[in-house]
């Protein structure tokens, strides 16, 4: 096939597949020449690089050393809609993979194509078409035995997004969120060499920082410190972490009728139940006190328009009365008219809340890394014994602030790469 029909044939895969209607293209390489009159005649507009970029932009590069230094000087101002590279060598599949991952952009189509689609994460109409035709694959064998629902999310996010980064296709066992997202799972084929990573500090951090990631591996670990790379795919997680209709349309029905117009949704997470038997041998999971919270609201509740406030907690009977001039939401109507997980109700909408307070559990910390950018997010402050604004997609030690042991060296994936460095 000539480039130029190629080429064509990326751009109605953008419109039929991911619904981007391509007006422009910047045309990175002098080969390029002769599909400009090809483009014009299905009415995109070539342009050259540096000229204004009508939205959605699509660059075209063909494949040579420094394109990368092109792209981002040709969109100094932020990543293209997608991208479409020409002659691409196989080998250096998983380069550009990494490299347009970091720019905030998925591979779409598989290797043996001619040119190579890249879409910006954020436009993708359906996850699951992310990454198609992976060339190596990763898994997490203990995915759902070894840690509850907001630790597999973090599990799960950390396995989809190093997957897309790496051209690997992801393999787990059953897990909840098969019937709560609708995820395709893909089985574990064969045991593969373990990875192990580390339980709470920021040394994992590493893989996103490798030259040569590991693939073709089983990756053991909680992985809950997203990476500044992360930050371009925030979009692409709230849209993959959708829950299914059983799910999502009792929620919405709750915050139709506990969230009208000109209201301020504050959602507070009170961890209980296991943390009530840690005591003194495991501190970074210490019950946050009712106290902190009531402090952080008798603050900001003032500067609020008509604030109502939702409390998450698994222990209502002995949290709730510690609220009760801020007359307490709960979700009990919504886990009523939904199938289990009924904990999804708490989870969803603290999410969508306008201000949530984190304490020290991985179940609220997740629920602001999915929440939409407007949400204004605090956490738990042990030496302020209140709670300050944070910032959830910050590359920080989450379980550090708590005083958790992260000195421990608990990890072997700093060996497991200096290995492979050797």
């Amino acid at each position: 096939m000539e480039p130029a029909d190629a080429i064509l044939n990326a751009c109605v895969t953008l419109a039929r597949a991911q619904a981007i209607s391509v007006r422009t293209a910047v045309l990175l390489g002098a080969e390029l020449t002769d599909v400009r009159d090809a483009l014009r005649r299905v009415g995109i507009a070539p342009i050259a690089a540096g000229q204004p970029i009508a939205d959605p932009a699509v660059a075209i590069l063909g494949w040579r050393r420094g394109i990368m230094a092109e792209l981002d000087a040709a969109c100094p101002s932020g990543p293209f809609a997608a991208a479409l590279i020409v002659g691409a060598p196989a080998a250096r599949r998983a380069d550009i993979h990494r490299a347009l991952f970091d720019r905030g952009l998925f591979s779409i189509t598989p290797p043996r194509e001619e040119v190579s689609v890249y879409v910006q994460s954020a436009l993708l109409a359906n996850p699951s078409v992310a990454g198609e035709g992976a060339q190596s694959v990763i898994a997490m064998s203990n995915l759902g035995h070894n840690a509850g629902f907001a630790n597999q999310l973090f599990q799960y996010s950390f396995l989809r997004l190093y997957g897309l980064r790496n051209d690997a296709a992801v393999e787990t066992p059953a897990w909840i969120g098969e019937d709560v997202y609708g995820f395709a799972r893909r089985p574990i084929a064969r045991e593969l060499p373990m990875v192990k990573g580390d339980q709470w500090s920021v040394r994992d951090l590493a893989l996103w920082t490798d030259p040569r990631p590991p693939v073709n591996v089983d990756f053991w670990g909680y992985f809950q410190n997203p990476p500044p790379c992360w930050r371009a795919h925030r979009a692409f997680l709230r849209r993959l972490f959708a829950p299914l209709p059983p799910w999502r349309e009792p929620i919405s029905r709750w915050l139709e009728r506990h969230r009208p117009p000109g209201t301020t949704l504050v959602a507070i997470h009170v961890r209980r139940g296991d943390y009530i038997l840690y005591g003194s041998q495991k501190p970074w999971f210490r019950p946050i006190p009712e106290a902190w919270y009531l402090r952080w609201l008798a603050q900001i509740w003032p500067t609020l328009e008509n604030p109502v406030l939702f409390v998450a907690t698994d222990d209502r009977d002995a949290v709730l009365p510690a609220f009760a001039a801020y007359s307490p939401l709960v979700a009990t109507d919504a886990e009523a008219e939904m199938p289990e997980p009924r904990f999804l109700a708490d989870f969803e909408i603290m999410a969508q809340a306008e201000l949530l307070a984190v304490c020290n559990s991985s179940f609220s910390h997740m629920a602001a890394l999915l929440a939409p950018p407007r949400q204004r997010t605090f956490i738990a402050s042990i030496e302020g014994e209140s709670f300050e604004p944070y910032d959830p997609w910050a590359t920080d030690d989450f379980w550090r602030r708590f005083g958790a042991p992260t000195a421990r060296p608990r990890s072997l994936l700093p060996r497991f790469l200096r290995r492979r460095s050797a």
